[in-house]
C-alpha cells in the first residue's frame, strides 16, 4: 500500500497598497497635549482608531483628537471600512510633560533641610565637584519599527500614498545603502526610484539597526517589481 506525504502551506496574505489608509499625525507630542489625527483616504467611509494606550476603539471619525496620559512609544492603528487586512500602523513617540520634568528637577531644592542633610555621607573620603542641575536636552527615543511596518510603508509609497520622507525618518542617515538578495548595493534613492509607480512584491526585508538608537543603517530586500506585463527581480 503506497503512502504519500502532503504538506499544507499557509496562503500568503496579499495586500493592496491602494487600500491601506494614510494616517496624518504630528512627529512629536508630550503627555497632556491634545493631539489631532486625520485620515485623508478618499475611499474611506468608516473609521476605527486606536491610539496605543487602551485595547478599546478610541474614535470613529475621519478626524480625531486624543490626549496622552503616559510617555513612551505608542502604536497607532487605523481600520477603515471594517477592512482589518489593510489596517494602517504608525509609531508615535510621546515625551514626558515639561511640567513633570520641572517638578522633578526642583524636588531636591524644595525638600526639608533634614532630608537634604540625611543624604550627605558622614565621612567622605574625598570632595566631589559640585554638579549643577541644568536643563538637559531631550535624548532621541529608541526607534522601534518592524520590517513589516517598513514593507507597508513601501507599498503605500509605490502608489504615491506616502512620501519618502516619512520612511527616511527611521534611517540613521538620509541615504542608507540597500542591498538586493544577490548582494548588489544601491543607494536608498535608487531603491525608492525602482519601487515608485510599479507593483511590488516583497518576499523578505531585513533591517540592520544601530544598537543604541534603533535607527536603520542599511537593509537587504528580496523583491520583484512589475510595470506592464512582466515581473522583474530587484
Amino acid at each position: 500500500m503506497a503512502s504519500r506525504e502532503i504538506v499544507i502551506s499557509k496562503d500568503k496574505i496579499v495586500r493592496d497598497a491602494k487600500l491601506i489608509p494614510n494616517i496624518v499625525l504630528p512627529k512629536k507630542v508630550r503627555v497632556g497635549d491634545e493631539v489631532e489625527f486625520f485620515n485623508d483616504s478618499k475611499f474611506a467611509t468608516s473609521w476605527q482608531w486606536s491610539f496605543g494606550e487602551t485595547a478599546a476603539v478610541d474614535g470613529n471619525d475621519r478626524r480625531e483628537k486624543y490626549t496622552y496620559r503616559s510617555p513612551g512609544e505608542k502604536t497607532i492603528l487605523l481600520v477603515v471600512n471594517g477592512d482589518r487586512r489593510h489596517e494602517a500602523k504608525r509609531i508615535l513617540t510621546v515625551y514626558p510633560s515639561k511640567k513633570k520634568e520641572r517638578i522633578g528637577r526642583s524636588r531636591n531644592a524644595s525638600a526639608p533641610i533634614e532630608n537634604v542633610l540625611a543624604t550627605i555621607p558622614e565621612a567622605p573620603t574625598e570632595e566631589k565637584p559640585e554638579v549643577k542641575n541644568e536643563d538637559k536636552v531631550d535624548e532621541p527615543p529608541y526607534i522601534e519599527i518592524s520590517s513589516e511596518d517598513i514593507q507597508d510603508m513601501l507599498l503605500r509609497y509605490s502608489v504615491r500614498n506616502l512620501d519618502d520622507v516619512s520612511i527616511r525618518n527611521y534611517f540613521c542617515v538620509t541615504n542608507i545603502p540597500v542591498f538586493n538578495k544577490s548582494g548588489d548595493r544601491f543607494t536608498v534613492s535608487q531603491f525608492f526610484k525602482a519601487v515608485r509607480d510599479v507593483k511590488i512584491e516583497i518576499n523578505s526585508l531585513k533591517l540592520y539597526r544601530d544598537k543604541k538608537t534603533g535607527c536603520i543603517k542599511s537593509m537587504t530586500v528580496d523583491m520583484r517589481t512589475k510595470k506592464g506585463l512582466f515581473w522583474k527581480n530587484f
